[in-house]
């Protein structure tokens, strides 16, 4: 009697890119909505597949696709970590999630995480052309070329988050208890007054204080950034006697909506100790707002253990999580509406 055993060796289809999507086109901060636990995303239809979430040193370190589906107990931070791409291949993943939200993916995915600022696909969008960016990546951006500032020089360099500049001009009192100026050779902060961005810098030690409007600076604006900067000084116990104000030669805008890029690249000049040029074609405009947004996902923390949906970490009331197939993000099956018996899934980022 004889026996034969018969072997089937399964191949997974091949990953495809998505195709770009079609375009869509101004200063508030979005916040991404709350926890929805009950939607419930449509069966996709042999989705395209993007390929995994950027990984640029420990930036984005998703864990890698298991063979089976994974226990809803417990958040992915035990599980096995998808090998790092090199420099090249990180940023043009990046470069790639960039163009999908630029072309019109306004999805609640979460793309990265700069200190507290979270940028979602959606926050990514609004970098894009002919749109005003808004405070969460004005703030993010801020935070990244201080801290490559402070990295590079024995000086140290601090921003006031937008809120905060805002107030300040607005003659209110921000909270900036921790903060002592004279522990910093430069501060900054980026304004924002009627849907218009502007940069003001202090020179804590030099008694001296720059504001740079992208459509150019009045003597009553001079005057104003002056008053501003003198009492933040004093209220911090500095010595304010014979403060001064003054802007110096820069590019202007010369559309409606790239106030806030024109800030960002003023401050990135000044912290570069660079003269404060650069061209202003629509092209070069472009390009600087793909140049932040690269920046901004290439600069994230480690996202692996939060949902990209919400956010959040693992909490008391949902500690099931879910992986999409196609991209290896983690999410809240309470956040996208899986049923905790759900075998597979495709996050709104993956579904055609």
């Amino acid at each position: 009697m004889q026996h034969y055993t018969l072997m089937i060796q399964y191949h997974p289809p091949l990953l495809q890119h998505h195709p770009p999507f079609s375009n869509i086109s101004p200063c508030s901060s979005i916040t991404p909505p709350p926890p929805r636990s009950n939607i419930t995303p449509p069966a996709p239809t042999s989705p395209a597949s993007p390929p995994p979430p950027l990984q640029e040193g420990n930036c984005l370190s998703p864990p890698s696709a298991p063979t089976s589906p994974p226990a809803p107990a417990s958040p992915p931070s035990s599980l096995p970590i998808t090998p790092l791409p090199s420099a090249s291949q990180g940023k043009s993943l990046a470069e790639k999630y960039v163009q999908d939200a630029f072309t019109g993916k306004n999805v609640f995915v979460l793309l990265s995480k700069v200190n507290a600022y979270k940028l979602f696909y959606f926050d990514i969008n609004k970098i894009g052309p002919d749109m005003e960016l808004e405070s969460q990546s004005i703030n993010a951006f801020m935070a990244v070329i201080v801290k490559d500032y402070n990295s590079q020089n024995t000086g140290q360099a601090a921003f006031i988050d937008s809120f905060a500049m805002t107030a300040m001009w607005q003659g209110k009192s921000p909270r900036l208890k921790k903060m002592n100026p004279m522990n910093y050779e430069i501060i900054l902060g980026i304004n924002n007054q009627h849907h218009h961005w502007t940069l003001v810098v202090i020179y804590p030690q030099e008694k001296k204080s720059l504001f740079l409007n992208p459509l150019g600076e009045s003597k009553q604006d001079i005057q104003k950034c002056l008053q501003i900067t003198r009492a933040f000084m004093r209220k911090k116990g500095c010595n304010v006697s014979r403060w001064t104000c003054d802007t110096v030669k820069h590019p202007k805008q010369q559309d409606s909506t790239s106030c806030g890029v024109f800030s960002l690249k003023f401050a990135e000049k000044i912290l570069s100790k660079e003269v404060v040029d650069f061209p202003v074609s629509n092209e070069a405009v472009y390009s600087m707002r793909l140049e932040i947004a690269v920046r901004l996902i290439l600069n994230s923390d480690d996202l692996k253990d939060l949902c990209h949906f919400c956010g959040e970490m693992e909490s008391d009331s949902d500690v099931n999580w879910i992986q999409c197939d196609l991209c290896l993000r983690w999410f809240h099956q309470a956040c996208v509406g899986s049923p905790p018996t759900e075998k597979t899934y495709h996050c709104f980022a993956c579904l055609p």
